[in-house]
Formats: C-alpha cells, sequence, structure tokens
C-alpha cells in the first residue's frame, strides 16, 4: 500500500511522485532532496565521462547524452517555456520555446531533465 505523506525531520511531503521517488531509492536515503541530489551527481558524472564540459554548460548537449531530443516549437500546451514529452518509440523530447531569452531556454531545458527522475 502506497503511503499517503512521508515526514523527514520536520517536513512532510505529500505529492505522489515524491512518495514514488523515495518508496523507489530507499537505498539512497529517505530524504527526497537526498535522492534528487544524488541522482543529480550520477547523472552529471555520466555525463562529464561522455565528455559534457564547461562552464558554459550546454544543457541540451545533456540532455543529448541522457538520450533525450530538444526541439524548438511555438506550440506548447502547458507552459510558456519548455515541455518534456514521450515520443512513439518510447523516447524523450523536451520541446522548447525558442522566442525566450537563451538564459530562459537553458533554465527551462534543465528543468525538464530533472523532471526524469520522478516516475
Amino acid at each position: 500500500m502506497t503511503k499517503k505523506y512521508i515526514r523527514v525531520g520536520k517536513q512532510i511531503y505529500s505529492h505522489s511522485s515524491v512518495i514514488s521517488l523515495v518508496e523507489l531509492h530507499q537505498e539512497i536515503s529517505q530524504d527526497p532532496q537526498e535522492i534528487i541530489q544524488n541522482l543529480v551527481k550520477k547523472k552529471l558524472a555520466y555525463a562529464k565521462n561522455k565528455g559534457w564540459n564547461g562552464p558554459p554548460y550546454d544543457p541540451q548537449i545533456l540532455a543529448s547524452i541522457l538520450g533525450i531530443l530538444c526541439e524548438k516549437t511555438d506550440k506548447l500546451l502547458r507552459s510558456d517555456d519548455a515541455e518534456l514529452h514521450p515520443t512513439k518509440d518510447g523516447r524523450l523530447v523536451i520541446k522548447y520555446n525558442p522566442e525566450k531569452p537563451k538564459t530562459r531556454q537553458n533554465f527551462s531545458i534543465a528543468h525538464e531533465i530533472t523532471h526524469t527522475f520522478f516516475s
């Protein structure tokens, strides 16, 4: 049975994606923030091992190394910046708004990559 909430110190988490994250990665920690930090460190080490370098760090290159496509679009459904979608062949694609400033594009792409840590 899935829990309705988890408590880490004084913090209470009730979002189902956070609870799933903790249940999936209990070997790392019970703290969702520590789990995400650990997963990020592993992904970044993998990417750097594959040649991703910087600064500046290009999140589109990171996405590519992680097997995520990036695609410019003016047809976003739920955001003005970027969205993560599955493709028909089971991959992931980050669709982003090319009209936003480059710094905002970079942030938005990195933000969407972070969504891949949740089930």
